[in-house]
């Protein structure tokens, strides 16, 4: 370990002008030859002859040699004059020629000996950026493409208010445009029509009851065929004067809203209403697993007998836990969302009147839905009828477990 160390400590050593003064006289007067030098010292012969240079201009504080100044100068000088030279000669050329600066290859810069790029461009008086700028040529075809895109991404923002850059981009590429997310998000927030969402929350669930409640049927269940999970909820859409209440129905499977009562009273008939009509519309069978949450409404003698008189099975959330029917809350949320917030309705009939366009027209016709792989839940039942394609398979959310 010591020769170690001390090897390290003569690789890095340092030699004093003084030394290298008296190596090089030594080499000069001829009291020893250039081998016998570099073994006694330890050093290369390069960097003798390097010692040996710099001794002859005076740079070992000594008198310098005044033939080896005179050559060190004029090598100076032939150096700074063939410099000027090329920068002469390439002046002359851009302003025969009135330089080109669209590209690398402009034929402006041919036939020029400067080659650094950051010295033209400093002659010139130009940022080194001009010096590869391009400019693009004029394509009316690219030009009218890229306003087609444009005006169809306004008016999908105008018809569909809550849709975001992803499901507009969907919707595009389904239309034939060929475009990508990034562009759509650069375009929506250019013309500030980006989907900006309003959080609310009320409770309407009343669970604090004697009722009798059910199991959860649906907790990690999945979901294969529509008529095979029915889910329920209840809202609230605020008024000019108050409140009231949606009762809706929806398939698990191709979360379609099956039908919905609106009503301005949250007692068990809202419910009822609803539901009676979704059976009449789908007829779907014994079987058929209804979940909702363990309100009042849901929980009412009157509506699990009407349940299990026509062999519905009965499923309900855990108390409090609002995971236990998130499709169905997800589903609520984007009506209030894309309809109710924006629609501002001053009374009941407002919304009776209202409300069924966007539920039967967009939301179950048109609105692309990301769980449905962007596709329509209408879309998707006609796929499923049709057998053209393999229902899909989802599993419902699942409680949080402590």
């Amino acid at each position: 370990m010591e020769v170690k160390k001390d090897l390290a400590v003569k690789q890095h050593r340092g030699f004093s002008n003084e030394l290298k003064r008296q190596i090089v006289e030594e080499l000069i007067s001829g009291a020893s030859r250039p081998a016998q030098l570099c073994r006694r010292h330890e050093i290369a012969p390069s960097l003798l002859y390097q010692w040996k240079k710099q001794y002859s201009i005076g740079k070992f504080d000594n008198e310098p040699v005044k033939e080896a100044a005179l050559q060190h100068r004029i090598e100076k000088l032939e150096r700074l004059v063939g410099k000027l030279t090329l920068e002469n000669e390439f002046l002359k050329k851009a302003y025969q020629h009135k330089l080109s600066l669209q590209g690398k290859n402009g034929k402006s810069l041919n036939g020029t000996e400067l080659k650094s790029i950051s010295r033209r461009c400093e002659l010139m008086g130009l940022a080194r950026s001009s010096f590869y700028y391009k400019t693009g040529e004029f394509d009316p075809a690219a030009v009218r493409s890229y306003m087609d895109i444009r005006d169809r991404i306004e008016a999908l923002c105008l018809d569909f208010h809550g849709y975001g850059y992803r499901r507009v981009t969907r919707q595009l590429k389904y239309d034939g445009y060929p475009v990508n997310h990034k562009k759509v998000l650069r375009l929506t927030r250019e013309s500030d029509l980006l989907c900006r969402a309003r959080r609310k929350w009320t409770v309407t669930t009343d669970s604090s009851h004697r009722l009798p409640v059910y199991e959860n049927l649906i907790r990690g269940l999945p979901v294969t065929r529509t008529d095979q999970v029915w889910l329920a909820d209840i809202t609230y859409i605020r008024i000019a004067r108050g409140f009231v209440y949606l009762a809706a129905i929806l398939d698990a499977c191709s979360r379609k809203v099956i039908r919905y009562a609106i009503s301005d009273s949250l007692d068990c008939s809202i419910t009822l209403e609803a539901l009676k009509m979704a059976i009449v519309s789908r007829n779907p069978g014994a079987g058929v697993i209804h979940h909702s949450d363990r309100g009042t409404q849901y929980a009412a003698l009157e509506y699990t007998g009407t349940l299990k008189e026509h062999g519905f099975r009965i499923s309900m959330s855990g108390k409090g836990n609002p995971y236990d029917n998130a499709t169905m809350e997800n589903v609520l949320k984007t009506l209030k969302q894309e309809e109710v917030y924006i629609s501002d309705y001053k009374t009941i009939e407002d919304v009776k009147t209202n409300l069924p366009h966007f539920t039967e027209r967009v939301y179950n016709l048109k609105r692309l839905h990301s769980s449905l792989s962007y596709r329509s839940p209408v879309w998707l039942e006609e796929q499923i009828k049709l057998k053209k394609e393999e229902p899909r398979q989802a599993v419902l959310t699942c409680s949080v477990q402590p």
